[in-house]
């Protein structure tokens, strides 16, 4: 039986937890430290997952992390 702390958001795909913080618009991008147009593209270009209640939207700390990760150039090697 899985406690409150580790019940999973979003179905079996997702290993997010409930505790991960949840952040506005503002707060994810100054969390990811980058301009909240550029959240605002990659979420109209379905990069980003986000939460939508309402009209209101918002970001977990794991799905920022994990589009950050993405975006990760490797180092080319001479």
């Amino acid at each position: 039986m899985k406690t409150t702390n580790q019940c999973a958001i979003g179905g079996p795909e997702n290993s997010q937890s409930a505790s991960s913080p949840i952040f506005t618009r503002h707060e994810a991008a100054a969390f990811a430290r980058m301009s909240i147009r550029k959240l605002d593209q990659a979420k109209a270009n379905g990069e980003i997952a986000f939460i939508q209640i309402g009209r209101s939207i918002r970001f977990s700390e794991t799905d920022i992390q994990n589009w950050m990760y993405r975006q990760r150039v490797e180092a080319r090697r001479n």
